[in-house]
């Protein structure tokens, strides 16, 4: 009899797919729509609601930031800037955890509305361009 064992392997093995913002942007894009729109559970429906989860995730993550800057700029009350303040505080946690999770500095925690952004970015471009996928030279349609 042998023991079989599941490991996660962050220490054995490494991957860099892309080496830039642009080349990041670019590619997920590519993939964002076009592949997720069919893994999505849910069938129709699941992929009737497959845009909005997508814009709701860095909409929800960036809230806090967007009331805590509206509220410096005077254009909400400072009630909307505390919770913002509360909301920011509440979140660093996590994204500390994540950032050294991933082995990554863990001041870029406080960087996290900048790549909440890029992320909405992302998820705007592509579901603006829904089913058409262009990489490298090449178009494609996914159906």
């Amino acid at each position: 009899r042998r023991r079989i064992a599941l490991v996660l392997g962050i220490d054995q093995l490494s991957t860099r797919m892309y080496t830039s913002l642009s080349e990041i942007v670019r590619g997920w894009t590519k993939n964002v729509y076009a592949g997720g729109r069919e893994a999505v559970p849910g069938g129709p429906w699941g992929r009737a609601l497959f845009p909005l989860v997508l814009v709701a995730g860095p909409l929800f993550g960036l809230a806090p930031a967007a009331a805590l800057l509206a509220g410096l700029a005077g254009i909400v009350s400072p009630g909307a800037s505390l919770w913002g303040v509360l909301g920011i505080v509440a979140s660093l946690p996590m994204w500390i955890g994540f950032y050294r999770f991933a082995k990554l500095p863990v001041w870029y925690a406080l960087l996290y509305p900048l790549g909440l952004a890029v992320v909405l970015y992302i998820v705007v471009v592509a579901l603006a361009r829904g089913p058409r996928v262009e990489w490298k030279g090449r178009r494609y349609t996914v159906h």
